[in-house]
């Protein structure tokens, strides 16, 4: 299970890291808890 930042087709998502029962979901239109903000698809938005 990936986690963490991965690039997939040349875009960056967030999978949660955390191993509380969401392990691997993948974050979406919300800020990562490294402050950075990915959109409602869930690739990381550069520009916020």
């Amino acid at each position: 299970m990936k986690t963490g930042w991965v690039q997939i087709n040349g875009k960056w998502y967030y999978f949660n890291p955390v191993s509380d029962g969401t392990r691997g979901i993948m974050f979406a239109n919300r800020m990562t808890p490294d402050g950075w903000f990915v959109r409602e698809d869930g690739s990381w938005d550069e520009k916020r």
